[in-house]
Parts: structure tokens; C-alpha cells; sequence
């Protein structure tokens, strides 16, 4: 049996950390092949002490506390800064990551080491539905799942996308060559970053959508601060993601354009789009036996989509910096 370490880094999670910790309890894998290490990154609540009863209850978890006067890698900043501080504990030939907003399944650790079939496999992307049944929990669930089933269409055919720090393992010979987060210079999007280190050192990646690996997130409270961080991260990564996000961005004024010029043109355009949605959402209901996705989910994304990404551009514009956990990030001009 491999031994396994998970690195989480946590910051003023006391509200969400009991729902994670729970999940991680009820894991079914040995747990002395197991070891899991928080990062406590300068939590303001009650976060140390919610992390200081839980290890203090198992031998197998523990966690060390990260201040800002904490001179260990200054150069980088936030998560990637916290799991640069831990990941020299880790002693396990896998190493797997979450957030504290996430729920993971059982199956979790077994089944992403099962995809670890390929000795030159270095990273496995696992997949995340969104908690609730609210309509925009349902939309942002959608967008969720319509992106993860493209990164498994495109991992497939050998075609990288991005990681996911919620829901990612990689192999512990992967992550030393790389030089682990330590190493890396500094991004506000340290899933993706590590994700390309690995693929560009040759190593092989998988993204996975099954209910094995189905982790369970939270709404973003903070919903347009994560979407700029997300953008900002892909207009800063590379130009494949730039113009997947312009496309995705430019969808509204040009379905406007459309209605207004060529009215025959934007019903055929959406008429495809509605049957591309359609498939989707069978395709995932097959593989996750999700029954969230109602049956009208698609004709309401079809709106919600273009508007809700026109939104979220419009605020990447206007809001020049980054803020996320309570830190403001300088976005490179």
C-alpha cells in the first residue's frame, strides 16, 4: 500500500474546516499509510484551534502555523506560499491536495491513485460538483462540470488544460523534480503553475471524471473576487487560455450582434449550443450520475452563461488588483 500525504492549506476557514476534517475521517484508506498536513496561513478565527483538536485527536494529521513575519519564502505569497512551508514534510510517494471548502468523498485517495497506472504519470486532476440546489449554485455547477468533462475530452487526446488545486495528486517523484512549490516563481493560480512544471518536464497528466474522485465544493461567497483571480491568472499563463476566456467573455455582445443583424444566424448559433449543452449534460449525468442538472438547467445556462461571463470580464477591467482571503495581490500590467 503507497503511502499518501495531503497538503491543505487553510486560511480563517472555522466556519467550513468541521465538513472537510469530517470527510477526511471517513476516508477509506489505511490511515497508517496516511498522513495529512495543514497549513495554518495566518487565520485570524478560530481556524488553529479547530486544527489543534482535530490533530491532537489523530496521530496521523498535523499542522503548523504561518505568520506573516514567517521569513521562509518570501518571494512567493498566499496558498503558494503556505504549501511551499509544509511540502518538506510530506513523506509520501503520492502527494494529493484540497481545499478546507471541499467535501471528499471515501473513495477519494484510492481511486485518484488508481489512475496512477503509467509510471510516467506525474499529475491527476480529479473533478468537483458545487453544493446546493439554488439556481445560481445550479449555474456555476454547470459551468463547473461543462469545463471538467472538457478537460477530460481533452486529456484524452493528450491536450493540457489547467490543474485544480481543490482536487489534484501528484507523485512524489513529479513534485521533487520540479522542486515543489519552493521552486516555482510566484502566481496567484499555483494549481495551474505546478500543473504546466510537471507536463513541461516531460511527465504525463490525466483529468478524471468519475464519482470516485467527486469532490463536493461550496459556493463562492466571494464569487466575482475568485472569478478575477481566475482571469487574472489566465491572461497571465498563456495565450491558449487568453482567447478561451475572450471567446467565453465575448459571447454576449456577439449574440447581441447577432439579434440584431442576423436574427437567423443567432437562433441556429443557439440552437447548437442548446444541443452541445444537451449532450453535455447526458454525457455527465452518465459518468456522475448527477441528478442536480435538471432537465432545464441547459436552456437556463444558455443565458446565464454569456451574461455571467460579460459580467465578471467588466469587473476584471474595472477592479485593477486582485483580492482573495483577504490579501490584495498587484496584478502584473
Amino acid at each position: 500500500m503507497k503511502k499518501v500525504s495531503i497538503l491543505i492549506a487553510v486560511r480563517n476557514e472555522e466556519k467550513v474546516l468541521p465538513r472537510l476534517l469530517e470527510s477526511i475521517t471517513n476516508l477509506d484508506y489505511p490511515k497508517e499509510n496516511l498522513e495529512v498536513i495543514f497549513a495554518n496561513d495566518d487565520s485570524a478565527d478560530h481556524t488553529e484551534g479547530v486544527l489543534q483538536n482535530y490533530c491532537h485527536t489523530y496521530s496521523w494529521a498535523k499542522f503548523i502555523n504561518i505568520t506573516e513575519e514567517n521569513p521562509s519564502f518570501r518571494d512567493l505569497k498566499g496558498k503558494m506560499r503556505a504549501l511551499a512551508n509544509i511540502e518538506d514534510l510530506a513523506t509520501g510517494d503520492f502527494i494529493l491536495f484540497t481545499d478546507a471548502d471541499i467535501k471528499v468523498p471515501p473513495t477519494w485517495v484510492k481511486h485518484m491513485l488508481l489512475a496512477f497506472d503509467d509510471e510516467n504519470i506525474g499529475i491527476v486532476v480529479g473533478c468537483s460538483k458545487v453544493h446546493g440546489n439554488e439556481f445560481f449554485s445550479r449555474m456555476q455547477n454547470l459551468e463547473w462540470l461543462l469545463a471538467l468533462s472538457n478537460m477530460y475530452w481533452g486529456s484524452n487526446k493528450n491536450i493540457s488544460s489547467t490543474g485544480m488545486g481543490n482536487n489534484m495528486a501528484i507523485s512524489a517523484k513529479a513534485f521533487h523534480e520540479i522542486g515543489g512549490f519552493k521552486s516555482q516563481t510566484f502566481s496567484i493560480v499555483e494549481d495551474y503553475a505546478i500543473y504546466k512544471k510537471i507536463i513541461a518536464k516531460g511527465f504525463k497528466f490525466k483529468h478524471l471524471l468519475n464519482l470516485g474522485v467527486l469532490t463536493e465544493t461550496l459556493p463562492a461567497n466571494n464569487f466575482f473576487e475568485q472569478r478575477r483571480r481566475w482571469l487574472s491568472g489566465a491572461f497571465n499563463s498563456e495565450p491558449k487560455l487568453i482567447l478561451i476566456s475572450l471567446f467565453y467573455i465575448f459571447l454576449l455582445p456577439l449574440g447581441l450582434i447577432l439579434g440584431i443583424y442576423f436574427l437567423k444566424s443567432l437562433l441556429i448559433f443557439s440552437l447548437f449550443y442548446l444541443l452541445f449543452l444537451c449532450y453535455s449534460r447526458n454525457f455527465i449525468n452518465q459518468k456522475l450520475d448527477f441528478e442536480a442538472i435538471k432537465i432545464l438547467d441547459p436552456i437556463l445556462f444558455l443565458f446565464y452563461f454569456p451574461i455571467s461571463y460579460f459580467i465578471q470580464f467588466l469587473n476584471f477591467v474595472i477592479f485593477k488588483n486582485v483580492v482573495w482571503k483577504n490579501r490584495v495581490y498587484i496584478r502584473p500590467k
